[in-house]
């Protein structure tokens, strides 16, 4: 595997620009825009759920469990990447608030344009503040903003239209089949770093979205809503945050990232599941 993984190393970043491009190529950013208190509600929830309580429990739990500073810097980058363009279509196959999670996932996206370069130069210090995090941010994030607008203005579009999910879920599987052989010896080996990565990964994606959910409820919080606050609060840009990691530090600094898409893979199941709606086939985990 490990070959063939460095023979595609070239390719991560060209096929999530692809992948995110087409993901974001759906989604309608004019869409409830002119309800600006919607948009102040959306954007607050999103960010105390998805950057201050998802991506803090990373950074912190990361400083409890190791001192290794190349796992401890994946776990910063996963806090301050932007939430799964999952979430929307999630929230839609078990019958969530799809309006709610739609507007907090887009303007957190915005936010972690700003967040992430903030957390790197905070708990990484200015060693990776510079022309590298700023052009990997470009491309995994920004870019395929731009991008993604161009797609919908196209006209030809449409003929791909029908293959966007294959396209994103091929994608995104040559990039974790990459940066997974890359890593080949830890992933395949029991270390520590793989135990604090899967620890990290389960209890910030189920036991942290099992308790906004189940708190949520508590509170008298309408299901659909508490199901979105439930998603933000558990969903992360796996992919891409694996591969900022990888781009800036290395393959080990991407390990916590691509162990919490595993585990975020099995979450999805298991919500599927339990809210007895089956998984969707043009739905693309991402």
């Amino acid at each position: 595997m490990a070959p063939l993984a460095q023979r595609t190393e070239s390719w991560i970043i060209s096929l999530l620009i692809i992948a995110m491009s087409l993901s974001l190529s759906h989604i309608d950013l004019t869409r409830d825009l002119l309800l600006p208190k919607k948009i102040l509600k959306a954007t607050t929830v999103g960010f105390l759920l998805n950057f201050i309580l998802l991506g803090g429990l990373n950074i912190v739990l990361g400083y409890l469990l190791t001192d290794d500073k190349y796992i401890i810097a994946g776990l910063v980058i996963l806090a301050g990447a932007p939430p799964s363009l999952l979430i929307a279509p999630c929230t839609y196959n078990i019958k969530g608030d799809v309006s709610f999670s739609f507007l907090s996932t887009i303007a957190c996206y915005f936010l972690s344009i700003l967040i992430l370069p903030l957390l790197v130069y905070v708990f990484l210090s200015s060693i990776y503040w510079g022309a590298d995090l700023f052009n990997v941010i470009f491309q995994i994030i920004i870019l395929p903003l731009i991008l993604s607008r161009i797609i919908r203005k196209l006209k030809q579009s449409i003929l791909i239209q029908p293959y966007n999910g294959h396209i994103i879920n091929w994608c995104v599987a040559i990039v974790c089949f990459t940066l997974i052989g890359l890593n080949r010896e830890l992933l395949t080996t029991y270390s520590n770093n793989l135990l604090v990565a899967t620890i990290v990964a389960f209890a910030t994606i189920f036991v942290l979205g099992e308790s906004i959910y189940r708190i949520s409820r508590l509170l008298n919080i309408p299901p659909p809503t508490s199901i979105s606050y439930m998603l933000l609060g558990s969903m992360k840009k796996w992919a891409g945050a694996s591969a900022i990691a990888y781009v800036l530090l290395g393959p080990k600094a991407s390990v916590p990232a691509i162990t919490a898409l595993v585990i975020g893979f099995l979450y999805y199941l298991f919500l599927s599941i339990r809210f007895h709606k089956n998984i969707r086939s043009d739905t693309s985990f991402r």
